[in-house]
């Protein structure tokens, strides 16, 4: 399988002694420092800055943890992605899937965790001039995955390092407020990471919805429990709930029509009101849907 090339990141001694078979070590020990702060971003863009990609390649770049997230090894999604490499660019597993269903777009997600998300990234938009309103996003797990765990051709990673680049050379190099501000804190696991991590996470959001991919899906069935929908929070839902929210954004993204995008507001409410969740999503203007 010379054209499906999965690369396992390693930040140290210890993750690159967890790497497992079949998988191909992409070091990232020399991102020190501040450097250290852009997690996986820094060594996907690194590799694209310094290979040539072929047309036909699928390209895949994940974590110590892929494996722990997914239930997928090495061979596993090899074999996934083999079946289907002529017929579609893009191939991605459903990581964090309850994340994925509830919430509208990773976006709103990551107010939760990391406030102050989406006001930052419009105004990374903004000085970018990407054009792209993040507010009425909406997307499902046939349209984003979490943790970069994308598998692509060169089609995909092309347009993914130019926003890519630009995101870098914006942090790195603005000394304006929001340069400051995309190099600050956030929330993190009880602890602190930069802002800019948790936004790069999010570009495939935009990036298949403002580009055309045949993406296929792989539902990886490990539906985690987040802390967020756990018993502390009054745990009482059901999984179908949360399928239905994501059936629904799902009908909406293939046919437009906005009574899908109410059914999952809808639903989504009673997700909040019978899990304790009630006041949990801050009112935002939406245009789309109610």
């Amino acid at each position: 399988m010379n054209n499906i090339q999965i690369y396992q990141i390693f930040y140290d001694e210890k993750s690159k002694n967890e790497i497992l078979d079949g998988f191909i070590p992409l070091d990232n020990t020399s991102s020190k420092g501040e450097g250290a702060e852009w997690y996986e971003f820094r060594a996907i863009r690194d590799f694209l800055n310094n290979h040539e990609l072929s047309d036909d390649t699928v390209y895949g770049f994940v974590s110590p943890k892929f494996t722990s997230k997914t239930g997928l090894n090495a061979e596993k999604i090899k074999e996934l992605i083999a079946k289907d490499i002529n017929d579609y660019d893009v191939f991605m597993p459903t990581v964090h899937y309850y994340h994925i269903a509830f919430f509208l777009n990773p976006f709103e997600q990551g107010e939760y965790a990391h406030k102050g998300i989406i006001d930052l990234t419009k105004k990374v938009i903004d000085r970018l001039s990407w054009n792209f309103d993040i507010d009425n996003l909406v997307s499902s797990t046939d349209s984003f995955t979490f943790c970069n765990y994308i598998f692509a051709k060169k089609s995909y990673w092309i347009k993914w390092k130019k926003m890519a680049d630009a995101f870098y050379n914006l942090v790195e190099n603005d000394y304006t407020n929001l340069g400051e501000q995309l190099r600050g804190d956030t929330a993190y696991k009880g602890n602190k990471a930069a802002f800019r991590t948790f936004i790069q996470e999010r570009f495939p959001a935009i990036l298949l919805a403002k580009e055309f991919f045949n993406i296929k899906v792989f539902d990886t069935k490990k539906f985690f429990i987040s802390p967020m929908f756990g018993p502390s929070k009054k745990q009482n839902f059901s999984h179908s709930a949360f399928e239905m929210c994501n059936i629904m954004k799902k009908f909406y993204l293939m046919t437009g029509d906005v009574r899908y995008l109410n059914s999952f507001f809808a639903i989504r409410s009673t997700i909040q009101v019978s899990s304790g969740l009630k006041d949990f999503i801050e009112p935002r203007q939406y245009n789309i849907g109610l």
